[in-house]
């Protein structure tokens, strides 16, 4: 077990060469800065933006907590270095790449490691630095970078009383605390402790300066009018479809048979929110905690909106929805499966013009891919992205739905909001 973890971190470790030999070791950019204006307010670059990237991005590193600065270390010399809000990243020129980039073991700094035990049966046993680790987090270490990233273990598992006042069961590493969080579903019932944030808060560190940050838009009280459909080039755009009131013309029916049919994408914003505790400050992806998350109004939607699409019978091939918890959590409850698509969103005030493009041009390919002969997609996301790509907004909870055209284009068919379902479903089941 143990040679083949230390081959899988080997063979990470020759991808993250290639993938980065042509850098030339410096801190020079080889791709436009990538800012987090919504988030904390600053940026990576050069060096450190690639090994984020190629190291498990804003869920296994979060994001950044300073710009980059001169600091001196443990081992008395001075390096640059850039904190995270798990990991502090260090450039060490006198290394050839990818070894250019290390992490601090601020595992160690926190938790000393305790004495080495013997082998346990059914855990990996590291004899570096005498520890288990048990089946769950072995999983969680070898999938996301593992020595590399992680380092060895220096503790075994044990309880302790967390930053939030509850006690979970963790481990350390060199370079990280693994935290299991039974509450959550896989695979974020593994989580890492924020050392990065904690290690600023007991130095008292400065953090630099953050780029501009853009204002949070008030949400909105309900939707605009409609506009018009989003056709392929050259094609006419169809008059949507209207969900009627109980007794009123047929359009509902004619959506129903459409949609039993298949190939289409219907894009969901999530359902109601819990606005009194908006997102924090600072959003890690992998903590609900630090979210704006579904209100149990929304989770009544939610799941009337799983139940209407059973009643209906409506094919569903798969959900996609963004990382955040509440597209999740929406998704969970009305289809009860998710797949997570981490460019299905679209913040508020993102000022990276060529980031901005590729994430809309992410969701374009999500809308105008074609669904299984016979089924539809479903996609749970955000208004911003539907507000850029189709010049509409929707309240929480309503779908869009789409129909991909040949030309790789897409139209809009028809909105239903999340109280029109049960009139959708009722009509339908009398059919």
């Amino acid at each position: 077990m143990r040679r083949r973890l230390l081959g899988s971190a080997i063979i990470a470790a020759l991808v993250v060469v290639s993938a980065v030999a042509a850098s030339g070791g410096g801190l020079v950019a080889a791709a436009p800065p990538q800012c987090f204006p919504q988030a904390t307010g600053f940026c990576i670059a050069g060096r450190f933006q690639e090994h984020w990237l190629a190291n498990g991005g804003l869920s296994v590193n979060g994001y950044p907590l300073t710009s980059e600065r001169r600091e001196r270390l443990e081992d008395g010399n001075e390096y640059t270095v850039q904190y995270f809000e798990r990991v502090r990243l260090e450039y060490h020129p006198e290394n050839p790449p990818p070894h250019d980039v290390l992490l601090g073991q601020l595992g160690r700094r926190i938790h000393p490691a305790d004495p080495p035990v013997g082998a346990e049966e059914g855990s990996t046993y590291f004899p570096e630095t005498g520890h288990n680790v048990g089946p769950r987090f072995t999983a969680y270490w070898e999938a996301n970078g593992g020595l590399a990233q992680f380092g060895f273990p220096v503790s075994e598992l044990f309880e302790e009383r967390l930053e939030d006042g509850n006690t979970y069961l963790v481990q350390y590493f060199e370079r990280a605390r693994f935290e299991y969080h039974p509450e959550n579903e896989a695979p974020f019932d593994v989580l890492l402790g924020q050392f990065g944030r904690r290690i600023l808060a007991q130095t008292g560190g400065r953090r630099g300066t953050p780029a501009p940050r853009a204002a949070t838009p008030t949400p909105r009280p309900g939707p605009t009018p409609i506009a018009p459909a989003t056709p392929a080039p050259g094609q006419p755009a169809p008059p949507p479809i209207d969900v009627p009131q109980e007794g009123q013309g047929n359009e509902g029916a004619v959506l129903i048979r459409a949609l039993r049919s298949g190939g289409y994408v219907i894009f969901f914003r999530h359902a109601a929110t819990d606005y009194t505790k908006p997102d924090n400050e600072f959003v890690d992806l992998a903590d609900c905690a630090t979210q704006r998350n579904l209100s149990e109004q929304g989770r009544e939607d939610a799941r009337v909106i799983g139940t209407a699409f059973a009643v209906l019978q409506i094919p569903v091939e798969g959900s996609l929805a963004s990382p955040f918890c509440r597209t999740r959590e929406t998704a969970e409850l009305a289809f009860g499966r998710v797949e997570i698509a981490s460019d299905l969103v679209l913040l508020p005030g993102l000022d990276q013009p060529d980031e901005r493009e590729r994430l809309l041009r992410a969701t374009i390919a999500l809308l105008t891919a074609p669904p299984a002969a016979g089924t539809n997609t479903v996609l749970v996301g955000h208004d911003t992205s539907l507000q850029a790509l189709a010049g509409f907004s929707v309240v929480e909870g309503e779908a869009a739905i789409f129909e991909p055209v040949p030309e790789g284009g897409f139209r809009l068919v028809a909105r239903v909001k999340p109280d029109e379902w049960p009139t959708l479903a009722r009509r339908g089941a009398g059919e």
